[in-house]
């Protein structure tokens, strides 16, 4: 895959995670054959944003917004790290109203004013990069920025109609500037449990003590559709002894599921919502470094 052209990227050396979404969603608009296909996908993926200003006199000369060219996001829409504490932090600065903004007024003889920035649409699904790269002036360097950043399981935008994302997964980048390794979390959509995905480590249950989902360089969110469950309210899959078969290109195996304890209490109210759980971690446990690389291949 060349994405837009600029990367090259099927030389396996490091890369910049963010950067290869863009690319990889870039590289679906190259492929589609019509408008509708183009149209799907801006409205799973990508997000745009648009700033709005209001001239100093628009009171006095009774002046109109104006609203200035959107910026479209393929994929990842950057947001600042510096001093931000947390993702709503983040976003606040993003969105925030900037004063004394110099810009020529249409309409009158104004050239400053207040300009605010928002997010003109709500995808199926928002990714959101940090700002954790930034260029140091006095030393001539680029430096990473690595304190926590609170990222929060489920996220409000603030709009007319408060839409809902459900935190989906997460990069983290540890290193340098130059050079580091990507750990991604995924968390199960039906129990809310954390998967943490290694290279060839085996899947794992994310360990919060570690507090590694804070240190994310980029978090997925999708659009809440449906309740999610969390770890605590989700009890083991209470059907006796199903046998799931995993098939792939690479290999067939199948997972044997424990009966559980009949006494056992669970608040999960579907079966079908218990069962499909263990299915996802089942799934989960057989995954390889062999057979990403197959499927990347």
């Amino acid at each position: 895959m060349t994405g837009n052209g600029s990367t090259d990227w099927t030389v396996r050396r490091q890369q910049d995670c963010a950067q290869f979404l863009n690319d990889f969603v870039s590289a679906l608009h190259n492929e589609t054959v019509n408008s509708e296909q183009h149209e799907k996908i801006n409205k799973l993926l990508s997000i745009t944003i648009i700033d709005e200003f209001i001239c100093a006199g628009h009171t006095l000369n009774n002046c109109h917004p104006k609203q200035l060219s959107p910026t479209i996001y393929p994929c990842c829409l950057p947001i600042p790290a510096l001093n931000s504490n947390s993702l709503e932090h983040s976003l606040s600065e993003l969105l925030c109203v900037q004063n004394h903004f110099e810009r020529k007024c249409s309409q009158c003889p104004e050239d400053t004013g207040e300009c605010s920035t928002k997010i003109q649409n709500e995808p199926e699904i928002m990714s959101f990069q940090f700002q954790r790269f930034s260029f140091d002036n006095l030393s001539n360097k680029t430096l990473k920025i690595n304190h926590p950043i609170q990222i929060p399981m489920t996220l409000s935008l603030p709009y007319p109609d408060e839409p809902v994302y459900n935190l989906a997964s997460a990069i983290v980048h540890s290193g340098t500037p130059s050079n580091g390794h990507y750990i991604s979390l995924v968390r199960c959509p039906v129990s809310g449990r954390i998967f943490q995905m290694d290279d060839q480590k085996a899947p794992t249950i994310y360990d919060e003590s570690t507090d590694l989902l804070n240190q994310a360089y980029v978090v997925i969110y999708s659009k809440k559709t449906k309740a999610v469950h969390t770890v605590n309210d989700v009890g083991p899959p209470i059907k006796k002894k199903q046998r799931i078969s995993v098939e792939s290109d690479v290999s067939a195996c199948s997972v044997q599921l424990n009966a559980s304890n009949s006494n056992e209490k669970t608040s999960c109210s579907d079966q079908d919502v218990c069962r499909d759980d263990a299915m996802f971690e089942a799934i989960m446990s057989k995954i390889t470094s062999n057979s990403i690389d197959k499927i990347i291949d």
